[in-house]
């Protein structure tokens, strides 16, 4: 497996660059299917606070045979209260059939994991954006707690709403997903 990377660690901090070339990622639970990459580079931090810890990526940029994606992400871990996301992120989605595999399971849940896998079949997208921002046991934030905007301008798209009703076909849709509404 292709690694390059160059490593700085302290005491309460520490950084990383890192270079990944084509391979699989086994990503554990926390998304459905292994993940094959062409290529990922990332800028990782990470830094020791009074509460726990927090993890900040900037310019982290994945190549898959399905998608491209460019992401900027901080995620606090307090030793006692629910993981802190702030993302964003521009994908290219070159198949929508494939999307499934990217879908971050335990955070949106088994139903909205299912449905997406199941609706969104074929397509795709160019510029799409992931706005996520909020403590993830409070996702999707029906309270106002928290962000999670996806906005997806599928081109070419297959989309099933329903199981029950036949697939939509050379579908152009601006789908907009914010908390847990489409």
């Amino acid at each position: 497996r292709a690694l390059q990377g160059a490593f700085s660690l302290g005491a309460n901090d520490g950084a990383v660059q890192l270079a990944l070339g084509p391979q699989t990622l086994d990503v554990g639970p926390y998304f459905p299917k292994a993940i094959p990459i062409r290529g990922l580079t990332a800028n990782l931090s990470w830094l020791r606070q009074a509460d726990g810890w927090q993890l900040s990526g900037q310019g982290v940029q994945l190549a898959t045979p399905a998608l491209d994606a460019y992401t900027d992400f901080r995620l606090t871990l307090p030793a006692d209260d629910s993981p802190y996301l702030a993302l964003l992120a521009r994908v290219d989605l070159h198949d929508a059939g494939q999307a499934w595999r990217y879908y971050p399971r335990l955070a949106m849940g088994e139903g909205l994991t299912n449905y997406l896998t199941q609706a969104l079949q074929h397509g795709q997208a160019s510029g799409a954006t992931i706005l996520w921002d909020g403590r993830l046991n409070e996702f999707p934030y029906h309270q106002g707690s928290g962000v999670f905007q996806a906005w997806v301008p599928l081109q070419q798209a297959v989309f099933q709403f329903d199981p029950s009703w036949r697939p939509l076909s050379d579908l152009s849709l601006d789908l907009l997903f914010a908390n847990d509404t489409l």
